[in-house]
């Protein structure tokens, strides 16, 4: 049976000379990996960009239960990126999104949530005047919604420290290595309250997403390290100078 949904490309590879494997996060069936023929044949170089990670899809798909490998029987851009493709900040924001996600998501099955926020997120990003430095901090966390590890927000201003292990802000030093401290417990408070401008200077802001990814690792098993931050890093940084 022929299905329209909805995808996002999370990864793709060359399979043979004019075909791709691709992975994609779809509305309607959750990640599913895609063999695609003959986009790489001569003339056909437009079709394989389409596969480009992070680009948003509509597709038309062939779905088998229980089956490695789907079809497509019609593709097309869903949303055309303006600027993403061509603004090293964006781009480079956007490829740790997908690292991340990625590395998270796993299941075949719908969650129509979470596609949209990915999705509402990479319009969001792509649409900006400039790309918001605190961007992939306010994914991270808001992701964590979908994931089932929300930090609890039940606090108030004497709690001076977040602890990673259990997901709480508290007043005392937990007995653990894995804590924020202020100044960084201010900005992360900001951040869950929904504030996107937080004024952070770059080495504030990467050591706020290395204990971002430390709490993906306490709280996801099999969480893989990401690679892609040092490179965002390195933009942040360039930009900020």
């Amino acid at each position: 049976m022929i299905h329209k949904t909805k995808g996002i490309v999370l990864h793709t590879i060359k399979f043979n000379e004019s075909s791709i494997i691709t992975k994609i996060y779809t509305a309607d069936f959750g990640l599913q990996s895609f063999i695609v023929k003959g986009v790489r044949s001569a003339g056909k170089s437009g079709k394989a960009a389409l596969f480009s990670v992070m680009n948003i899809l509509e597709l038309e798909m062939y779905h088998r239960e229980n089956k490695g490998l789907q079809y497509l029987k019609e593709f097309r851009p869903a949303f055309i990126f303006k600027t993403i493709q061509t603004d090293i900040l964006k781009s480079s924001i956007a490829l740790f999104l997908a690292e991340v996600l990625g590395k998270c998501i796993q299941e075949e099955e719908a969650n129509h949530n979470l596609y949209y926020f990915i999705e509402q997120t990479l319009v969001a990003l792509d649409e900006s005047p400039k790309a918001e430095s605190n961007l992939h901090l306010t994914f991270l966390l808001g992701f964590t919604k979908h994931l089932g590890f929300f930090p609890n927000t039940d606090m108030d201003d004497s709690c001076a420290y977040f602890d990673l292990q259990d997901g709480n802000f508290t007043r005392e030093i937990p007995v653990h290595s894995y804590f924020v401290a202020q100044p960084h417990t201010e900005n992360l408070k900001k951040l869950l309250a929904g504030e996107l401008y937080v004024p952070m200077n770059v080495a504030d802001r990467n050591f706020l997403l290395e204990k971002m990814l430390l709490y993906y690792q306490l709280h996801l098993q099999n969480f893989r390290k990401v690679t892609s931050h040092h490179v965002l890093h390195e933009v942040l940084e360039s930009f900020s100078s």
